[in-house]
């Protein structure tokens, strides 16, 4: 849901208004289950967006669900998405993991943004 905030004044020029955040939840897929650590998740988030501090990340959630680790991330829509990130667990060992966005159904194939908003 996208809400906008129009003075009722009129003291600010609608054009001044921009949408340039949007928090999201991420599934991130194929972390190994004795990988699972806040650290590390922190680590991936940093990756794709900032971190969202308004939903704390604990070592119980890791493993809520068995396929994957859901977080919160608040991203920049004006930069394209990512669909995976690898990163560095030793100096010889990289993962690599995938990352789905809950609710997030129009991602172009192409560039990887979000459409065009009217």
């Amino acid at each position: 849901m996208l809400v906008q905030w129009i003075d009722p004044i009129g003291g600010r020029p609608m054009e001044s208004y921009t949408f340039r955040y949007l928090p999201v939840t991420i599934h991130l897929y194929g972390i190994p289950k004795t990988l699972r650590s806040v650290e590390l998740v922190d680590k991936i988030i940093g990756k794709i967006g900032d971190k969202d501090k308004s939903v704390m990340v604990s070592e119980n959630s890791m493993f809520r669900v068995p396929e994957y680790v859901l977080a919160r991330v608040i991203l920049d829509v004006t930069k394209p998405l990512l669909d995976s990130v690898t990163i560095s667990i030793s100096l010889e060992k990289k993962i690599k993991v995938y990352i789905h966005y809950e609710k997030l159904v129009k991602i172009c194939n192409f560039c990887g943004h979000l459409p065009s908003l009217p």
